[in-house]
């Protein structure tokens, strides 16, 4: 496998973490995290696009790219499976492109940014979103709010550099099931890093006054609610963008692939810290939606992501508009 290409064990131990969940020396935490975007070059703007829910606008940005060994899609998945259904869409069967795509989302006076993105963080290529916010004409601190779905490096990397919040001027939100978990939890575990990680970034926001806690089914912004969505994280959640009557989802990462975790739900994807308990969300949500006719989105989806879920057999499937 080419160095190039993530497998949970590498990403673990990029992190710090071994695969059976003992913490290694060395770990990477902010002092690493500064050292590695101070090596880093941001990403030139790589893609954007942009679409109205009502009128909300919407740009979707992508910050970065990484690429998995794609049976991390289905860690319970019988010998071969997750090959077999790639090959049945007419997707390669090999290393599995990963992108990061971040929501900016125009609503009223509100400029609300949904997560942050990857930037220098260890095994991804990411930080696009800052370049290409410059290139929309969009400063840090024109951001009025920016909401925070879980924890994990991929979404929370650009909140901080670990000493000052990285849009001054923003409401940073997270939900309250999940601070409570980070600052409750018990330490010895395969997320130790992780957990220190996310801890850091957000210490300067918490100490400037400028972090508040979200319940499930709350409006954070006007016509922005955020969805439980447990599984992937305790605290992990949907987000909808809702204006005139229409809806978009921002699924998060309820379902990680469009391809596998759609047509198979019930497969483990292999950082879900409940993994049971997200199956179960991935059916909940993805039936929702279909049921709806809402329009969806997909935070690690080809981007843009944007797109229809229809029914399909036991799963679903996703139907993209762009």
């Amino acid at each position: 496998m080419s160095k190039n290409v993530l497998s949970r064990r590498d990403l673990l131990k990029l992190l710090g973490i071994s695969a059976a969940g003992v913490g290694l020396a060395g770990t990477v935490g902010l002092p690493a995290l500064r050292t590695a975007r101070a090596q880093t070059t941001l990403r030139a703007p790589s893609a954007f696009y942009k679409l109205t829910v009502g009128k909300a606008e919407i740009t979707v940005i992508q910050d970065g790219i990484g690429q998995f060994d794609p049976t991390i899609f289905g860690v319970n998945a019988p010998e071969g499976a997750v090959a077999e259904v790639l090959k049945t869409n007419g997707l390669p069967t090999g290393p599995t492109r990963t992108t990061i795509n971040i929501m900016l989302v125009k609503t009223g006076d509100k400029m609300v940014l949904v997560d942050t993105g990857v930037v220098g963080v260890p095994g991804f290529d990411g930080g696009s979103l800052f370049t290409t916010l410059e290139l929309l004409g969009i400063k840090n601190d024109m951001i009025t709010d920016v909401l925070i779905s879980h924890f994990h490096p991929d979404h929370v990397a650009g909140v901080s550099d670990g000493k000052a919040a990285l849009f001054p001027k923003a409401t940073y939100h997270i939900a309250e099931t999940e601070m409570n978990w980070l600052m409750n939890a018990p330490s010895g575990t395969p997320l130790d890093d992780f957990i220190k990680l996310a801890n850091g970034l957000l210490a300067p926001i918490s100490a400037a006054n400028a972090l508040q806690t979200y319940k499930d089914g709350a409006e954070v912004v006007p016509g922005i609610t955020v969805m439980a969505a447990p599984g992937h994280t305790v605290g992990h959640h949907a987000v909808m963008i809702s204006s005139e009557g229409a809806t978009l989802t921002n699924l998060i990462d309820t379902a990680n692939h469009a391809t596998i975790s759609l047509s198979h739900p019930e497969w483990y994807f292999g950082f879900d810290l409940d993994p049971a308990q997200a199956s179960q969300t991935r059916k909940r949500i993805l039936g929702e939606v279909a049921k709806s006719g809402a329009q969806v989105f997909g935070y690690h989806w080809a981007f843009p992501g944007i797109g229809y879920i229809d029914t399909e057999g036991e799963g679903f499937r996703f139907i993209p508009t762009v």
